[in-house]
């Protein structure tokens, strides 16, 4: 029920002209993507939308672009957190909805390194959702290198969001 009153409160911004919110939902072990996440969220402060920041445990499924970032453990699996809100996000179609996967994680997981970006990326285009840009895996630490990387897609992004007839 509250799934569909967000999606008819987002409907009803865009009707008004309105942005729908940007959500950026996090999954994380060691506090390395709850750090990414609050990143993002100061790199798009100064966009003309509305932007929440959640933990995928308590997250409200998004009805507006999306910013996903899964932590990976084990052989690449997603945490419990990142699996379930992912598996409610998936259960209906997408529709076009925009995200972005982006994560933290170990390349000395080698070929594990940051498999759940990429698998949530993959269940996220087979639902119907607009991809927004490449998925993106950082590794480790949100160190000065990696937030260079995240200014080409942040841009792009933007430019896909904003300047929309």
């Amino acid at each position: 029920m509250f799934f569909l009153l967000n999606a008819i409160l987002d409907l009803n911004q865009t009707r008004r002209g309105e942005s729908p919110t940007l959500s950026i939902i996090y999954a994380t072990i060691s506090g390395h993507n709850l750090e990414l996440a609050d990143y993002l969220q100061e790199q798009v402060a100064s966009w003309p939308l509305a932007v929440m920041t959640a933990d995928a445990a308590v997250a409200e499924l998004p009805t507006g672009p999306l910013f996903f970032c899964p932590a990976t453990y084990g052989a690449g699996e997603l945490t419990d957190d990142g699996d379930l809100f992912l598996t409610d996000l998936t259960s209906s179609p997408l529709n076009g909805q925009p995200f972005w996967v982006v994560g933290i994680g170990d390349q000395c997981y080698d070929d594990d390194f940051g498999a759940a970006v990429l698998h949530a990326d993959q269940v996220l285009r087979a639902a119907g959702g607009n991809q927004l840009a490449a998925p993106m895996i950082i590794d480790y630490e949100l160190d000065d290198l990696a937030k260079d990387t995240l200014k080409k897609p942040l841009a792009q992004i933007k430019e896909t969001l904003l300047d929309k007839p």
